[in-house]
């Protein structure tokens, strides 16, 4: 237990929220008709006209996560909005403008450069997508590698989906986030009952859930205990957040994050650039970089 405490105090978004936590031990965190996007799941798309100015590397330290940003990235247009970022195994699963792109280890990317649409994926389609117009929009997409499940997030809701993206739970409607208990106590706080929302979730294999919302963490356990305060902790807390945040402006909105187990970090998207602590919650080296500078995001879901 002290082990385990001593590690996930250092991983970027538990530094400052771990007071006390367990093994996730492979056990299920629950996280989900109609209509499922709303105007508050569309706020990520508002920093796309942001003027975000060069993140740059001060005090980013070489990391085996290190990225090349060698694309040439004109100045003008608008950001890349990214709705979904998650690692899973030894790739990433990218999703923007409605499809899915899948980008290796070095994002660079794997298969088609047109991406997959959602609506092909009978998970998908028979539910996040449900009631959305021409193109499929999430808020939020994890992998839980201890249990095998995709977490995918619209609006108030979530779903659970397996490996292929078929509906595993809890049903094609999905479930309000506020239903969950320990989320109403947590980020839910404040939000009127059945309007809750989260920008960006993740599941860290050692530690359990972690979601952003309004420029705050919130950690849980593999029981769906939080880590720390149910309050919540800001996310300018962490060192290696503080220029993403001042970039970004605001709030600090995120469009989505993860957790890469095989370099130690999270991973974030935001003002459509990609930045990344390690586990001393310091910016590692390319942290800052323009989406539009990474080969696989470039020819992907952020071509024009």
């Amino acid at each position: 237990m002290d082990g385990l405490l001593r590690r996930a105090a250092l991983v970027s978004v538990v530094a400052t929220l771990v007071a006390c936590g367990s093994e996730s031990g492979g056990s299920t965190v629950v996280l989900a008709d109609g209509a499922n996007r709303d105007a508050a799941s569309d706020a990520k798309a508002d920093v796309s006209a942001a003027g975000i100015g060069d993140a740059g590397g001060d005090g980013a330290r070489p990391d085996a996560g290190t990225i090349d940003t060698g694309v040439p990235v004109a100045d003008a247009g608008p950001a890349c909005v990214i709705d979904g970022f998650a690692w899973k195994a030894t790739e990433y699963k990218v999703v923007a403008k409605g499809k899915m792109w899948t980008l290796d280890g070095t994002r660079a990317l794997v298969g088609s450069a047109a991406g997959t649409d959602l609506r092909d994926m009978d998970g998908f389609k028979n539910g996040p997508c449900v009631g959305q117009g021409p193109a499929c929009r999430l808020d939020g997409l994890a992998w839980n590698a201890d249990n095998s499940v995709y977490y995918a997030m619209v609006g108030t809701k979530y779903w659970h989906l397996d490996a292929t993206f078929a509906l595993t739970g809890p049903g094609a409607a999905g479930a309000l986030l506020d239903d969950v208990a320990s989320f109403a106590a947590g980020p839910c706080v404040g939000q009127t009952k059945g309007t809750c929302h989260f920008e960006s979730i993740a599941w860290q294999d050692t530690v359990g859930l972690f979601v952003t919302n309004v420029g705050k963490a919130w950690a849980y356990n593999g029981a769906g205990t939080v880590i720390g305060s149910a309050s919540g902790t800001a996310l300018t807390s962490f060192a290696g957040l503080v220029q993403m945040c001042s970039a970004v402006g605001g709030t600090c909105p995120v469009d989505d994050l993860t957790w890469r187990h095989d370099v130690k970090q999270f991973q974030y998207i935001a003002g459509g650039r990609y930045w990344a602590t390690d586990e001393a919650a310091q910016a590692v080296a390319g942290s800052g970089a323009d989406l539009r500078s990474i080969a696989g995001f470039a020819a992907g879901p952020c071509a024009p």
